[in-house]
């Protein structure tokens, strides 16, 4: 059975993947300190902070750019069609 997605809510779908967006930078952001800190002592503080704040600003930006991609999703949706899914009804099998 196909439908159509009539509307995406901006705020949740953008807090969402912000989010993991945030989160999947942590890692990285580990790994460039632990690279940078084996290279020498003469790491100036400003690169602690960035890396500190690298996910934060990722996570900000994602969501104001996702919910706007949201947004006009739904403003263009009526003209376009949308996005059309296929969906079934589970089904269970007995084991």
């Amino acid at each position: 059975m196909n439908k159509v997605v009539l509307r995406i809510p901006p705020h949740q779908n953008a807090k969402v993947v912000a989010i993991l967006v945030g989160l999947s930078a942590v890692p990285f952001a580990f790994l460039m300190l632990v690279f940078t800190a084996s290279a020498g002592a003469n790491v100036p503080g400003q690169f602690l902070v960035m890396n500190i704040a690298m996910p934060i600003i990722y996570f900000i930006i994602t969501y104001l750019f996702f919910g706007f991609a949201c947004i006009v999703y739904n403003k263009i949706q009526p003209n376009t069609g949308g996005f059309e899914i296929e969906v079934a009804d589970k089904v269970e099998h007995d084991a």
